[in-house]
């Protein structure tokens, strides 16, 4: 499902970034289109590979990536705000089947941002240093 939404956004986008100017055409509008296009393969790959974790996570940032561009794309006045708005609606259905897909994979461990000041190393460090103290 989460394939073919990414195949209908394309479809969807590739006609609006080449009426962008023609000063973010070739940069800001094949970027967008072929980051989506990378997608596309990856949750390609991830259908037929047995380790689809690390794939559907690449993905994610993809999708993240994309959403990015378009934001900038709205920014730089090459894309309306209807069209943003759209296209933001789509990348987050995206993500969200993605994020389904990956739920029903075989031990999954949500992705968390990592919190440096709460590393594991620093509290094993301070209990073992605790228990030395007679």
């Amino acid at each position: 499902m989460a394939i073919s939404k990414l195949y209908d956004l394309i479809l969807w986008i590739t006609p609006i970034t080449e009426a962008f100017p023609r000063s973010l055409r070739h940069t800001l509008g094949h970027r967008i289109v072929n980051e989506l296009l990378d997608v596309l393969r990856t949750l390609v790959e991830a259908r037929y590979s047995r380790k689809g974790r690390p794939l559907l996570e690449r993905a994610n940032l993809g999708i993240d990536y994309a959403r990015h561009l378009i934001r900038l794309s709205k920014d730089l006045k090459a894309l309306s705000l209807n069209r943003y708005q759209h296209g933001q609606k789509l990348l987050e259905e995206v993500g969200r089947l993605i994020g389904g897909w990956r739920k029903t994979l075989p031990g999954e461990r949500p992705m968390t941002p990592v919190d440096e000041s709460f590393s594991d190393e620093s509290s094993t460090d301070s209990a073992t240093e605790e228990s030395r103290i007679p």
